[in-house]
């Protein structure tokens, strides 16, 4: 039941970090494009699961953000980590799954495409990661391939 509850708060996570990477980049008045929030998803995720405990000062360091202005949706963020964090440390058999091999084809298993992501293209990064537990995937990785758009293109060339 915890696992559940953990893996839940976790998918939880993911629009609220797509929320704030879309409403940083709108603020510094850069496009939307799929690739580059995904990008900035992907540097918002490593900083939220990595190593330290101040996840806020890493998200701001990251993006160059004031580390002492209020950014709209930073702190929703960077609590929801926290609660996620001290979840998965406390559970002993969660684990967050940030690898994947850039190039390799798409593991439905584990992973799952980025919104618009073709699935049968090769893989090219994380956008945010997936969660489990002794093996079992509780939350699929979701990692960036090529966009609809981009194939598209290609195949007009």
């Amino acid at each position: 039941m915890e696992r559940q509850v953990t893996a839940d708060l976790f998918h939880e996570l993911n629009p609220v970090t797509v929320r704030f990477a879309r409403e940083h980049r709108r603020s510094l008045g850069l496009d939307q494009r799929s690739e580059q929030v995904a990008h900035l998803i992907a540097v918002i995720a490593r900083d939220l699961f990595g190593g330290t405990w101040d996840i806020g000062a890493q998200v701001r360091a990251s993006l160059g953000l004031d580390p002492w202005a209020a950014h709209d949706g930073l702190d929703d963020l960077v609590n929801r980590a926290h609660v996620l964090r001290k979840r998965i440390n406390l559970s002993k058999d969660l684990e967050v799954d940030q690898t994947a091999q850039s190039g390799d084809r798409l593991d439905e298993q584990r992973q799952e495409p980025w919104k618009s992501s073709l699935p049968d293209a090769p893989i090219r990064f994380v956008v945010f990661p997936g969660m489990g537990s002794r093996g079992h995937v509780l939350v699929k990785q979701q990692v960036y391939t090529v966009s609809l758009q981009e194939a598209r293109a290609r195949a007009r060339n």
